[in-house]
C-alpha cells in the first residue's frame, strides 16, 4: 500500500471471490491472492467472510494475499462505491472518484476472466471506463458521488454547477442528466448523503431513495 501514499477510502466487491479495494493519493489497490497457484487473483470464497480465516477458505491463503495496484488509474482517489451493471448480468462495478475524473471497472469475483485481471501478471486489461468532468459541462469540477439505485448502476454526482444522475450500463457510462429543484439548478453541490438507497435485490422497489445534498452557492 505504500505505493498509494495516504489512503482515503475503501470499497468491497460483493459475491463469491469478492475483493477489498482502497483508494489513495496515487490510485486504487486491490487485496488478492498473489503467486501462480489455483487461487491466484482471487479474493474471498464466501459472500462475506466471517473472519479473516475465511478468506479463500483457509488461514494459510491469507498469508498469500498482497495488495496490487490497479493499472490505468493514476489519480488521487477520494471516494469509492459499488453499483451493478444490468447490461452485463448484474456484474458488480467499482466506482472511484478522482481529482481528474470518475473511474469505473467491473470486478466480478465469480468470473475467472476478472480473477485473471488481478494476478501478478494480469491475464487481460482492466478496461477502466472514465467519466470526465467535461461530461457535465465546461469548466465543471466533480465534488462527490453516491449510489442511487445501485442495483441498476445509477450514480449521483455533485459538481461545481449542480447535481446529476448518470447510469453505468453494459460497461459504459451513460449521458449525465441534471437534477433540479423543479425549475432551477441546485448550484454547487459539495456533498451527497443518501439516507435510504435501494441497494439490493431484496429491497422494496416501491420505496424511492431519499438523498440530501449540501449546496455551497446558488447557480445564477
Amino acid at each position: 500500500l505504500q505505493s498509494l501514499g495516504q489512503i482515503y477510502c475503501s470499497a468491497m466487491s460483493p459475491g463469491s471471490n469478492g475483493w477489498v479495494f482502497v483508494g489513495g493519493q496515487k490510485g486504487v489497490a486491490v487485496l488478492r491472492v498473489a503467486g501462480a497457484g489455483a487461487h491466484a487473483g482471487k479474493g474471498w470464497t464466501t459472500n462475506v467472510p466471517s473472519s479473516l480465516q475465511d478468506v479463500n477458505g483457509s488461514a494459510t491463503a491469507l498469508a498469500n494475499m498482497t495488495w496490487l495496484k490497479v493499472p490505468d488509474i493514476d489519480d488521487v482517489i477520494r471516494e469509492m462505491t459499488v453499483v451493478f451493471d444490468t447490461g452485463t448480468s448484474n456484474k458488480p462495478v467499482v466506482v472511484a472518484l478522482g481529482a481528474k475524473a470518475i473511474y469505473a471497472f467491473i470486478a466480478d469475483g465469480s468470473d475467472a476472466t476478472y480473477q485473471g485481471k488481478f494476478k501478478d501478471t494480469p491475464a487481460s486489461a482492466m478496461s477502466v471506463q472514465t467519466l470526465l468532468p467535461t461530461a457535465f459541462g465546461p469548466s465543471e469540477r466533480i465534488w462527490d458521488i453516491a449510489p442511487l439505485y445501485a442495483r441498476t448502476g445509477r450514480v449521483l454526482v455533485g459538481t461545481t454547477k449542480g447535481l446529476y444522475h448518470v447510469v453505468f450500463n453494459t460497461n459504459a457510462w451513460g449521458t449525465p442528466t441534471e437534477i433540479t429543484d423543479g425549475s432551477a439548478s441546485l448550484g454547487s453541490v459539495a456533498s451527497i448523503h443518501v439516507t435510504s438507497p435501494v441497494l439490493g435485490a431484496g429491497s422494496d422497489w416501491s420505496v424511492n431513495p431519499v438523498f440530501m445534498v449540501d449546496c455551497l452557492t446558488a447557480k445564477a
